[in-house]
């Protein structure tokens, strides 16, 4: 277990962490808290309503609350915009404040004035950041944001601009917007905004694969006591239990085709039967992880899949993708085995 208790959540992912993942990752190893994909909110878009799947834990008291705390994402390019599903979501009662993202990389995005671009001119994230904490009140708003547009030398305006507002927390990923995920991520930079954002809680992002990278944080940024870790826990979905234990987790092989498959199944029924994960849900089907236990996975699987049928193909792509990351960064062995079945 790590010295100086640090919290460990499933970072936001566009494609990746939508609501069957997160099902997914808390029967896998509960994360103490997740984001979701972002929601790109137009003047449009969404209308009256909230989109029904994009986070269903909003719906306390409709149904079970979420083992792992939920933090809603938007993506927007103005206040009003921001503010008006902000407060969607506020009256929902499942969560208590609203995260902007700050920081997706990606040239469409960014292209469209939104994520990293508003990073761009500090002053005017601010004004912005200003005129939505005054409609919504303090402690209502977090941001998740890179070290800088352009180049690291950006960080310190931006902090200054962010320690003035009355921010639930800032999320750091320590990578600017050029590295996108490539290089080593800037730990002395998620430990400088801890220690200049006075009040404000730090969420460091970045590089933990395992509980040695994971250590490796924890003794750089002193000041942070949470972190959010994306791919690693692409690469290893057991990677919350290890971090928890301190011991490195050994899969068995009957646990991780259980598990694929419950993926697969999972997203099959998000896409097609939407209202029966909602009932599965509902009656609390998620509600015990199956972790490790290959018997928990295949009782999961019993009540998740359809007797005679398949998965289809979009879930079965959603699937692979998991499955690439898995095979490839932390089981190579599988990998090699794999190749040899479909080659026979």
């Amino acid at each position: 277990m790590l010295e100086n208790r640090v919290q460990f959540g499933l970072a936001p992912m566009e494609g990746v962490t939508d609501w069957p993942a997160r099902l997914w990752f808390g029967q896998t190893s509960a994360p103490e808290f997740m984001w979701t994909p972002f929601l790109r909110v137009t003047d449009t878009f969404p209308g009256r309503e909230l989109p029904r799947f994009w986070c269903p834990e909003l719906a306390r008291g409709v149904l079970p609350a979420a083992k792992s705390g939920v933090i809603p994402q938007l993506m927007v390019t103005n206040a009003d915009d921001f503010a008006r599903v902000a407060e969607q979501v506020l009256t929902t009662g499942g969560h208590e404040w609203v995260d902007l993202n700050c920081g997706c990389p990606s040239p469409v995005v960014v292209g469209g004035r939104a994520g990293s671009a508003l990073l761009q001119h500090p002053e005017e994230l601010g004004e912005m950041l200003r005129a939505v904490t005054g409609r919504l009140g303090p402690g209502r708003v977090s941001v998740k944001v890179r070290t800088g547009f352009a180049a690291a030398s950006e960080f310190p305006a931006i902090l200054d601009v962010l320690g003035e507002l009355p921010l639930r927390q800032v999320a750091v990923h320590g990578r600017t917007r050029p590295d996108r995920y490539l290089g080593r991520a800037r730990y002395d930079l998620v430990e400088m905004a801890a220690r200049r954002l006075d009040g404000i809680p730090v969420i460091g992002s970045g590089d933990i694969c395992d509980f040695a990278t994971a250590e490796v944080a924890r003794q750089q940024t002193p000041g942070v006591s949470k972190w959010i870790i994306g791919r690693g826990a692409l690469r290893n979905p057991w990677i919350f239990e290890e971090l928890r234990s301190g011991n490195p987790v050994t899969i068995p092989l009957e646990t991780i085709l259980g598990a694929i498959e419950c993926f697969a199944w999972l997203h099959e029924l998000y896409w097609n039967d939407g209202e029966r994960l909602v009932r599965l849900w509902g009656d609390g089907v998620f509600e015990a992880s199956a972790g490790l236990d290959p018997d928990r996975w295949r009782r999961l699987l019993d009540q998740v899949a359809v007797r005679g049928a398949v998965p289809g193909r979009r879930a079965c792509s959603r699937t692979k993708m998991i499955w690439n990351y898995f095979r490839r960064f932390c089981y190579p062995c599988i990998f090699s085995i794999n190749r040899k079945i479909h080659s026979r």
